[in-house]
């Protein structure tokens, strides 16, 4: 079975420029709608000894078709099954594809929490930690914004990660964190060397900006004692 037969798919197209908030109401929609249409072996993405058994009979992990979204291997990423995340591994699955929506298993798990997957992920040759989706975010941008603080420590963790990486036009997880009032996941960033404190989203404004027009009091304080100042301020 050779790599590009392991790139499972499942039924539906998006659009690649969907905002990543999205997503869970793309997963919803598509749930509904096309699982009637899915592959045997996706349905056993969630069952470890039925999609052993399906590929020691053989079963081709190529899509039924050329309409598809995603991957056994996201499907799975986005359930949080471990155990079928490493069993498609072990098969020689790509762990850095990225799905019809620009992406990759790792950007699955990130914003769906599932920080086992993220780990497994992130012990993968090549896999990479940085990379981005369409509009430019990461799987640290994920797990910012829906607040997966142990996501965030696993990703943080691992060698090379840009805890600054910018979506197109400006955005680090820390401004995304600061929006969302996520005081655990801006307290996590913070404590990560070199994370720049003052970065400017796509409308320059800084994450105590944000954090200010949110009224988030805990994380306004957070910042300011890690030195964060407001757009108009003349620090920056």
């Amino acid at each position: 079975m050779t790599n590009d037969e392991i790139q499972v798919t499942t039924s539906g197209r998006g659009n690649s420029m969907l905002s990543f908030w999205t997503y869970p109401v793309v997963w919803m929609v598509r749930g509904a709608f096309f699982v009637s249409c899915l592959a045997m072996l996706h349905w056993a993405a969630g069952h470890t000894t039925s999609g052993k058994v399906l590929m020691e009979k053989g079963a081709s992990h190529s899509p039924v078709d050329n309409n598809h979204i995603t991957t056994s291997l996201h499907e799975a990423a986005v359930n949080g099954h471990v155990s079928v995340i490493e069993t498609l591994l072990e098969s020689g699955a790509n762990a850095s594809l990225p799905c019809r929506l620009g992406l990759t298993a790792l950007h699955h798990a990130s914003w769906t929490g599932h920080v086992d997957v993220v780990q497994v992920l992130l012990g993968q040759d090549g896999v990479d930690v940085n990379a981005k989706g369409p509009v430019g975010y990461t799987a640290l941008h994920h797990a910012a914004w829906f607040d997966h603080v142990d996501v965030v420590k696993a990703l943080l963790g691992h060698d090379g990660v840009d805890a600054n990486a910018e979506l197109i036009g400006g955005g680090t997880p820390l401004n995304l964190a600061a929006q969302k009032g996520h005081l655990d996941i801006v307290t996590t960033l913070l404590g990560h060397d070199g994370v720049d404190v003052n970065a400017k989203d796509s409308s320059g404004k800084t994450p105590l900006d944000v954090a200010q027009s949110g009224y988030f009091t805990d994380v306004e304080r957070a910042l300011i004692a890690a030195g964060a100042v407001t757009s108009g301020s003349d620090e920056l």
